[in-house]
């Protein structure tokens, strides 16, 4: 398996689940972004469920938080 740290950037959010700094990345030809603290429980990555190679569109999908007032 092969892959690259690419960059991390003050322009993500961090984690939702545990507020761990998330990097962007190359991973079977593929860029995802996911949390990079190890004991965070839920560790979520877009590796799965969004396919795009577009850096803006990849960071403003992880930024993606649900409003408090649709909760």
């Amino acid at each position: 398996i092969w892959s690259v740290v690419v960059m991390s950037s003050p322009k993500f959010k961090p984690c939702p689940f545990c507020g761990g700094l998330p990097d962007i990345r190359y991973s079977f030809n593929t860029l995802l972004i996911e949390c990079t603290n190890k004991n965070c429980k839920i560790q979520p990555s877009t590796w799965m469920h969004v396919h795009t190679n577009n850096a803006e569109k990849l960071i403003k999908i992880w930024n993606k938080r649900k409003d408090l007032e649709e909760q």
